[in-house]
């Protein structure tokens, strides 16, 4: 299968073996040596090629690295410590009440998982601190969740105390009785640890009698799994793998890569000339905003809009100031390489250029537009062209680049030019050519 290809999620939570009940004296749980049956069954699951799956080791590492974990902790076993030494002071009623505080600690940060034995410990100081203290109901009870969460706890003959042995003796006979009762995470309603999702399965174990129980939460619920251990662990093991493997997808291709759209935003100095005109070229400085939506990759919306204002001509044919305001909008081409961006746009321009009054006549310079002046000297109708603003509009293209600076703001270059097919005017002025600096801003 390709690396990318998506591959069903399977957590594998530690083996609580409750068969351990059932032994006087068993030794403490080794979770580098569980059951063969649990080893052949993890490690026949971890052979399918198309399961990502995490093991038991994995799962323990994972809770310790939560955030605040380490903190948590510390401050639980430091309300467990107190709580034993006023258990050891007799100090019965606040000792089952800090023990309580630290239990509740650290099963919300599922140290039950990661260090059973402490937790079990935690629970039966607790019980023990409630026994003595005269509660014998509740006392049994709390005993009974110490066993449930560490099955091979046990006290000291002839070393602890004959009624804090008898106690916990009674609470292991009263679930070996009933049948040891299967932990909340088998239950298949209510809410439940893990982090099951779409590609996501937990997979809670326990060990009693001689069967493995599986309690599969996936996405739409849980599902139970059992299996007889018989004669051969490691064959038992392989085939409740292949069963837990039937009942899971077999994984997907990745999806095709989403593009998220973005949008830019730039503003800054621009200026153009007219490459064709009525007098000499003459430059138009002003100011510009530039939008930029890139909708797919390399697929962009561009919008421009320029508002500059003329100088004079070489001969100082034009006689007034030009305003002009600019316009376009049309798709563009957008590359992304890292920090540079290059554009290229073809699309529609209006430009409306303001009136223009033009002369040649060396004596009508001298005088204003409107100057009341001799005929012989100047005669406006004849010496002087005037032409109203006019809008135009035609075929544009184009060219630009941006580099990022820092964070999401980068600085641009852009070269555009225009031929204008349409205009209300025919004042001789075409071909626009100019450019555009400034910087900008990535809104999302």
């Amino acid at each position: 299968l390709p690396a990318d290809f998506r591959r069903p999620r399977v957590v594998l939570y530690p083996l609580l073996d409750q068969a351990a009940l059932a032994e006087a004296a068993p030794g403490p749980a080794d979770p580098t040596a569980p059951p063969p049956v649990w080893a052949a069954f993890v490690s026949a699951l971890q052979r399918y090629g198309n399961l990502d799956v995490v093991p038991p080791i994995a799962t323990r590492k994972q809770i310790t690295r939560a955030p605040g974990y380490d903190k948590a902790l510390g401050l639980a076993n430091e309300m467990r410590a107190l709580g034993e030494e006023e258990y050891r002071a007799v100090r019965l009623e606040s000792a089952a009440r800090r023990l309580g505080a630290a239990v509740e600690a650290y099963l919300d940060l599922q140290h039950d998982v990661v260090d059973p034995a402490a937790v079990g410990r935690a629970l039966l100081f607790r019980g023990l601190a409630l026994l003595e203290a005269g509660d014998r109901v509740q006392a049994e009870a709390v005993l009974r969740r110490a066993l449930m969460v560490d099955p091979t706890l046990r006290l000291r003959p002839g070393y602890d105390r004959p009624e804090s042995v008898a106690a916990l003796e009674r609470a292991r006979e009263a679930l070996l009785a009933a049948g040891p009762p299967a932990p909340d995470s088998f239950s298949l309603t209510g809410d439940h640890r893990g982090n099951a999702s779409r590609r996501t399965w937990v997979v809670f174990a326990r060990r009693v009698d001689d069967r493995l129980e599986l309690a599969i939460h996936g996405p739409t619920g849980v599902s139970l799994e059992v299996q007889p251990v018989g004669p051969d662990p490691a064959d038992a093991g392989e085939r409740l793998a292949s069963r837990v493997w039937a009942c899971l997808p077999f994984g997907s291709p990745p999806d095709a890569p989403r593009h998220r759209p973005k949008l830019f935003l730039d503003a800054g100095f621009e200026g153009f000339t007219w490459l064709q005109g009525p007098v000499d070229p003459f430059a138009n400085l002003g100011v510009g905003l530039n939008l930029s939506w890139v909708a797919a990759p390399f697929v962009a919306l561009d919008l421009h809009v320029g508002l500059t204002n003329s100088g004079r001509d070489r001969e100082e044919d034009l006689r007034g100031d030009v305003a002009t305001l600019r316009g376009w909008l049309g798709p563009g081409f957008h590359y992304d390489a890292d920090r540079f961006r290059a554009t290229a746009t073809v699309g529609v321009e209006v430009t409306s250029p303001g009136a223009l009054v033009i002369t040649t006549d060396a004596d009508c310079k001298l005088f204003g537009a409107d100057a009341d002046v001799p005929r012989a000297l100047c005669d406006p109708a004849v010496d002087i062209e005037r032409f109203e603003r006019a809008v135009m509009v035609g075929p544009l293209l184009a060219l630009g680049a941006a580099v990022r600076l820092v964070d999401q703001f980068y600085f641009t270059a852009r070269v555009a030019i225009s031929k204008d097919v349409y205009s209300t005017e025919d004042n001789g002025l075409g071909w626009p050519l100019g450019g555009h600096v400034g910087l900008g801003y990535r809104l999302y």
